[in-house]
């Protein structure tokens, strides 16, 4: 599949491609149109493109910390092995399963913690 500009999109252009495929129009080569680049730079920085639309601005929202999202995911992890935990229960078949879901709930705990200590000393400065 070929990606191309609208400006790429000339009729000398277009006639060439069903002439390089031999004039069948099921050879054609599927092709994607995609704004040229004057367009997206435009839309982007929120002027009037060349064909007259405009883009609207999101209003920025305040960067997030890092720290506070990874232990917001982690906590989320390990909430994921306790249901795991409790699924799996006493079952042999995931003897092994539920000891490195066990061993991986320790880890996301001390990693929580020094996650939380780092954003506490932050907070302080």
């Amino acid at each position: 599949m070929r990606v191309l500009s609208k400006s790429a999109l000339t009729i000398p252009w277009c006639a060439s491609l069903v002439v390089a495929c031999g004039g069948s129009a099921s050879a054609l080569v599927p092709v994607v149109v995609v704004p040229a680049v004057a367009e997206v730079r435009a839309a982007h920085r929120g002027a009037a493109s060349p064909s007259g639309a405009t883009a609207a601005r999101m209003p920025s929202a305040p960067a997030e910390d890092p720290d506070e999202r990874a232990v917001r995911e982690l906590t989320r992890a390990e909430e994921l092995y306790r249901i795991f935990l409790e699924k799996a229960g006493t079952n042999p078949a995931y003897a092994e399963a539920v000891r490195r879901s066990r061993d991986r709930i320790e880890d996301l705990r001390e990693e929580i913690a020094f996650l939380e200590q780092g954003i506490a000393e932050r907070q302080k400065r």
